[in-house]
């Protein structure tokens, strides 16, 4: 596992959400200072097993501290978001900034939390993963992407991103096990650092109502943006607003 840098400035860790690569931040990337950033990105490592999360938290921490950053911050695009928890978890000292886009606690609904996606959904397109691959890789990404204006552009880059690199499917499918079980509410609820949420209005997958919640009860959640025409990827499809969101987190 890599973790490229850009820029020169205070670090932000930047993880992707699930079937995705660190390719994915790239267009974001040229919207911020980088003498004002520095921006680390990195490729989530394959998970071999079904209870490997703990060991790729820990493979994604080692890496990071080989920088021997006194402090860093980390932003989270959905799945990457639970990630940046879990390395949040590992790092109390040292992170006194959380950006979650389009992320949420728990992602699939349960007998406690209606906020997410319907389990039967969910699982359909768990078991779907593994015999249409490329056509569910395709759904997924038009899911993310409902009610955008500049769909077919952002849609094209998506592909040509996991084009550009092989896919391991049971990796995939290891980490929706993760994403239907896991339950980050409680543990949120108790951090000590800034959390601040970027969020679309259209999201299919992480449904605005998730994002309202935590802002009204997470007592860290310090400052929102909620896009009125942005689904689940507002950093493509509206960068501008999110650079000039992250640029007031830290003025």
């Amino acid at each position: 596992m890599l973790i490229e840098s850009l820029g020169a400035g205070h670090p932000i860790i930047f993880i992707h959400g699930w079937a995705m690569n660190k390719d994915v931040f790239k267009p974001f990337f040229e919207k911020l200072d980088k003498n004002k950033y520095q921006l680390l990105f990195f490729d989530l490592p394959e998970m071999d097993e079904n209870d490997a999360w703990e060991k790729c938290i820990n493979q994604i921490n080692d890496e990071i501290q080989n920088y021997n950053f006194d402090s860093f911050d980390i932003f989270g695009w959905s799945l990457g978001g639970q990630v940046a928890i879990e390395i949040y978890r590992l790092n109390r000292e040292k992170v006194k900034k959380i950006i979650l886009a389009s992320s949420t606690p728990i992602f699939v609904n349960n007998d406690l939390w209606k906020l997410g996606l319907n389990e039967v959904i969910f699982e359909n397109f768990a078991k779907s993963i593994m015999n249409h691959q490329k056509k569910t890789l395709t759904n997924f990404f038009n899911l993310q992407l409902l009610g955008q204006e500049s769909k077919k552009t952002i849609l094209n880059y998506l592909i040509k991103c996991v084009a550009s690199k092989d896919i391991n499917f049971n990796s995939l499918k290891f980490y929706l096990s993760h994403m239907k079980n896991n339950n980050f509410l409680t543990f949120m609820g108790n951090m000590n650092c800034d959390i601040y949420l970027i969020a679309g209005v259209q999201d299919k997958i992480v449904p605005i109502q998730s994002q309202t919640f935590m802002h009204k009860n997470i007592r860290n959640v310090k400052k929102t943006i909620f896009i009125n025409k942005a689904s689940h990827v507002p950093f493509l499809s509206h960068p501008d607003e999110c650079a000039t969101y992250l640029n007031d987190i830290y003025s």
